[in-house]
């Protein structure tokens, strides 16, 4: 699933982002859908503090030590010793001319604040008691700046507190869909950052235009709620600190920044049904939930439950648990048909059994030690699936949720915090009856050691493991640590494939890297993973025709199609620079709303990759069977050659066929061989004859 959406400027002078996937995630759970995530742009340095010669206000107030000489608020008793604080201001956008501002100063425990007044180009002197203490800066006409906590000592303090300044913040709904303009759609921030109660009450809300856009406006610096609330749709709700980074040159000459579109998805729900009905006669020993939603839903004497789908995306992460340990995960590739249920097989004609045995390294744990059974398998309709089963030991252990031809065993025994012992089989199942394997838990699991060009381990850097096939979310991983090390699971069976990031997550960049253990010795020491060579690899958005607007764009694993980032383009069509580590397997996705590209999906390759993205009109046809009668001018191609390709969008209006097409000439070719051209303009829609 939250953290947060890119910003982009709405005028495309945005710095550029990162190609690098999210160095955060160590478990197969997927980002919230919908989630913004705030662009990695570069750095932008604000202006240095405003720091000129000190000015005493209200004379001089020294304490029972004759310390603090400055102004001393009226709320603090006359025999308490005080100390000198001084507050200085910066401004990030520049002062503004006749500004009047003042300095909100209250201690902790107090409810109301001081107000004093504040020249914004001076320092400050306040004499205050030790303690607590919380500040901000007024301009009334402005708002608040951001609340700063501070602790007063015998020394005192220096407080540089930030001046506010405006902004407004543009967001844009579609439906994900079709990632078409979705109306109504009410935005709304709070501000969060002001426990000291100094800023207020603050709440702004808009609604989207028909366009899908709206406008936050009056917004200033600091923490902000935001929810979205739309009817018959999933409502959000994020925690950001405004305004990003990125967007300051946008907040400097337009007073404005703007969000990446926010995707919604309709309230739906999904029936799963036990397979066979018979396992529902102890309907309480079941119970389903799903990812984004971890709420426990009993099945019902019939065998099904009905999960209400709020925030989701397919794949679906549905897990379905029984009250004697055993976890089924099921990651569902698409929703049933109208009227049709999800079946869940708790049995079938195979039954694997497993022979777990104990090693001596195992039993010298003690008693604190854990063990558990995890089969990866996949089910008939082509969905992955996992098994998780705690056990107490040794033993023979059934499983019969597995149908498939082949299944990945592992055996997992850890004490908390670390895994001891990790082994792994790939079995064959028997297509009836019963398969057995023996899996024996005993010395230490995999451990890689990540290492740059001299051998030297890397610390902190961020390791996953993918598992084939079409791993949704079969992975794991973690972080290496102050020599490199990671001990994390993989197959010795069949090939690994790894995603490696850099502490930062934005410098080097490893996709679906093939890793083979069958023939290593892991007993002999640590599997290497060089990071080097690299390659400095970046995306590059050439001109088509028209303006295409702001493209968004995910990388996938070639092989695992896991997706790994997203990424935005700076205004010249540029994304910024990673080093791509040889061996990496990755695809461009470029998620087109409302804009076409001859290639919308395509590798990762090192160094320069260019794409096109052209603007759209519609061209609208009287069937589909006359879409191999028009021809692109520009590339040559038909409507019928686009859509074998997938990549033509048709919607049916009554009798009528409409087609998103590249704005530009279009030849057609009519039943008695004669021929016309017509151009197709961005934003409209034309009849094509046929």
């Amino acid at each position: 699933m939250p953290s947060a959406s890119q910003a982009t400027d709405e005028t495309n002078d945005s710095p550029s982002t990162s190609l690098a996937a999210d160095p955060a995630r160590s478990t197969g759970t997927p980002p919230r859908a919908g989630s913004p995530t705030i662009v990695e742009g570069e750095g932008l340095s604000l202006e240095a503090p405003i720091a000129i010669r000190p000015e005493r206000m209200a004379g001089d107030s020294a304490g029972s030590n004759g310390e603090g000489a400055g102004h001393r608020p009226e709320s603090f008793n006359e025999g308490e010793a005080v100390h000198p604080v001084v507050f200085t201001v910066r401004h990030p956008i520049g002062i503004q001319e006749n500004t009047t501002a003042h300095l909100l100063v209250r201690a902790a425990d107090e409810e109301t604040p001081e107000r004093l007044p504040y020249p914004p180009e001076s320092e400050l002197n306040v004499a205050l008691a030790r303690g607590e203490y919380l500040a901000a800066v007024e301009i009334p006409e402005v708002g608040v700046g951001p609340t700063v906590t501070f602790a007063v000592t015998d020394g005192g303090a220096d407080v540089l507190l930030e001046a506010p300044y405006r902004f407004d913040l543009g967001m844009t709904a579609l439906l994900r869909s079709t990632e078409l303009p979705l109306e109504g759609v009410e935005f709304i921030v709070e501000r969060t950052d002001d426990p000291a109660r100094l800023a207020g009450a603050g709440r702004i809300s808009s609604r989207t235009a028909p366009d899908g856009k709206a406008r936050l406006e009056g917004l200033v610096q600091g923490e902000w709620h935001l929810t979205s609330i739309a009817d018959e749709y999933w409502s959000y709700d994020w925690d950001l600190s405004l305004p990003f980074a990125d967007t300051l040159p946008s907040i400097r000459t337009q007073g404005r920044m703007q969000m990446t579109p926010i995707l919604f998805d309709p309230i739906e729900s999904i029936s799963l049904r036990l397979d066979p009905p018979s396992a529902a006669l102890e309907p309480e020993r079941y119970t389903a939930e799903y990812h984004w939603r971890p709420e426990t839903t009993p099945f019902g004497p019939d065998g099904r439950v009905v999960l209400t789908l709020t925030d989701h995306y397919f794949p679906l992460f549905v897990e379905v648990n029984d009250r004697e340990g055993t976890l089924l995960e099921y990651f569902i590739g698409q929703h049933p048909e109208e009227g049709e249920d999800y079946l869940i097989p708790l049995e079938g004609p195979r039954v694997l059994e497993v022979d777990v045995r104990i090693g001596e390294s195992v039993r010298e744990l003690g008693e604190d030690w854990q063990l558990m059974l995890v089969v990866f398998h996949r089910m008939a309709n082509g969905d992955d699936a996992i098994v998780n089963l705690e056990i107490p030991g040794e033993g023979v252990y059934e499983v019969p949720y597995a149908q498939s031809d082949v299944v990945d065993v592992c055996l997992k025994a850890w004490r908390e915090p670390e895994l001891h012992s990790y082994v792994s089989k790939e079995v064959r199942l028997a297509p009836e009856g019963r398969t057995a394997c023996i899996l024996r838990a005993d010395g230490p699991p995999p451990q890689i050691k990540v290492v740059d060009v001299s051998g030297k381990g890397l610390a902190k850097h961020h390791v996953q493991v993918l598992r084939l096939p079409r791993n949704t979310g079969w992975l794991d991983g973690g972080r290496t640590d102050e020599e490199g090390l990671l001990s994390i699971d993989l197959s010795r069976t069949r090939t690994n494939y790894l995603m490696l990031s850099d502490e930062g997550g934005g410098n080097i960049l490893g996709l679906d890297i093939p890793l083979d253990l069958s023939e290593a010795r892991l007993d002999e020491g640590p599997v290497l993973i060089p990071t080097a060579p690299t390659t400095t690899t970046y995306l590059q958005m050439e001109p088509g025709s028209g303006d295409p607007g702001d493209v968004i764009i995910r990388l996938e694993g070639a092989r695992t199609g896991f997706v790994y980032a997203g990424s935005a383009l700076d205004e010249s069509g540029r994304s910024r620079e990673s080093e791509l580590i040889e061996g990496s397997q990755g695809e461009v996705v470029l998620d087109l709303a409302s804009q076409w590209s001859p290639t919308p999906r395509f590798p990762l390759k090192p160094g320069r990759n260019a794409f096109r993205v052209h603007a759209t009109g519609t061209l609208t046809l009287s069937s589909t069977d006359h879409l191999g009668a028009v021809r692109c001018t520009e590339y040559d191609q038909t409507l019928a050659d686009w859509k074998a390709a997938d990549n033509l969008a048709t919607t049916s209006s009554g009798t009528l066929v409409e087609c998103t097409v590249p704005i530009g000439a279009y030849g057609i070719t009519f039943a008695d061989g004669s021929t016309s051209t017509i151009h197709v303009r961005k934003g409209e829609s034309i009849h094509g004859g046929l």
